[in-house]
């Protein structure tokens, strides 16, 4: 913050600096201003103009003494708590009856510690297992495309094959009762699947 007097001797300069023959921008930028807005803003107002924020700052009445926050990061970088994230930090901690912070101050203080980074027993990085798509037995001529949705990898995947493989099974009873039951359920004749 600037105040009224610090102001008008950086308007003067920026403004013999302009007469001069720089632009306002650049001679904003050499005096460590962020804009030019911001000098343009006080010439507009009154010359003894006070910035409207206030000048005090506030501590929390609540806020970790400088003894809490060092028992908390003996507490965190502690054997039993040392590979663990904040989130399960806190709640094994209130498992036990303890309570020395809530989730968001244990991660606020490891990271203002540099301390958050890695916080997981380390094992061996391990590939996932290959996945096979689920591959309908019977035809899927019903809807044109299916399989080529199916096959494709895609967020909703699980949802559609679930869809169909529900549709296929109100398709396979509907086939039962009319067949009297003599065709097992999942196998279709060369007709191809009903229609409702």
């Amino acid at each position: 913050m600037t105040g009224p007097e610090e102001r008008k001797t950086l308007t003067s300069l920026i403004s013999e600096a302009t007469l001069a023959g720089a632009r306002q921008a650049h001679a904003c930028n050499m005096l460590g201003l962020s804009s030019a807005r911001t000098v343009q803003r006080w010439q507009r107002g009154k010359p003894d103009a006070a910035d409207g924020r206030s000048l005090r700052h506030h501590e929390a009445c609540h806020k970790l003494s400088a003894d809490e926050r060092a028992e908390l990061q003996v507490v965190a970088n502690s054997a039993e708590f040392g590979h663990l994230p904040p989130g399960q930090i806190a709640s094994r901690l209130a498992d036990q009856q303890r309570y020395l912070a809530s989730e968001s101050t244990f991660y606020r203080i490891l990271k203002a510690e540099k301390q958050l980074a890695h916080r997981r027993s380390e094992r061996p990085a391990t590939l996932a297992a290959n996945r096979i798509p689920f591959t309908p037995t019977r035809r899927t001529s019903c809807i044109p495309g299916i399989s080529r949705i199916c096959r494709r990898r895609s967020v909703g995947s699980t949802f559609i094959y679930t869809c169909f493989w529900m549709y296929s099974v109100t398709q396979d009873r509907r086939l039962t009762d009319l067949c009297g039951g003599k065709q097992r359920a999942g196998q279709r004749g060369s007709q191809g699947p009903l229609r409702a």
